[in-house]
């Protein structure tokens, strides 16, 4: 899936559902840090700040954007988002989406 974000804006926050291998959504309650990088394959990431709030039901994780968290982000261009979920023994899941950015109607 790709989201689409308009320039200057940093809704909605990016919501997974992240799944065990019987289909059931992994606990991100608690145990887990969270990290999140933006940018293309291969290269420095552009975004690195944002929330991330891990639950136990669906969606299980949310990415909430800080206000200009994605400012840096060019128009046109569609970047892959990159979220790691570290557990306590440093094991990581690392789910990735894509996002794209428009410009406003003015």
């Amino acid at each position: 899936m790709i989201w689409t974000y308009t320039k200057g804006a940093e809704l909605p926050a990016i919501t997974i559902d992240a799944l065990d291998v019987n289909g059931q959504p992994i606990d991100f309650s608690a145990g887990w840090s969270f990290g999140v990088k933006v940018g293309e394959p291969g290269k420095t990431a552009v975004v690195t700040a944002s929330t991330v709030v891990g639950t136990g039901s669906k969606p299980n994780l949310t990415i909430d954007w800080e206000a200009g968290a994605l400012n840096a982000l060019v128009v046109g261009v569609t970047y892959t988002v990159q979220l790691s979920c570290t557990n306590a023994s440093n094991q990581d899941r690392i789910y990735t989406t894509q996002i794209r950015v428009v410009d406003a109607v003015l």
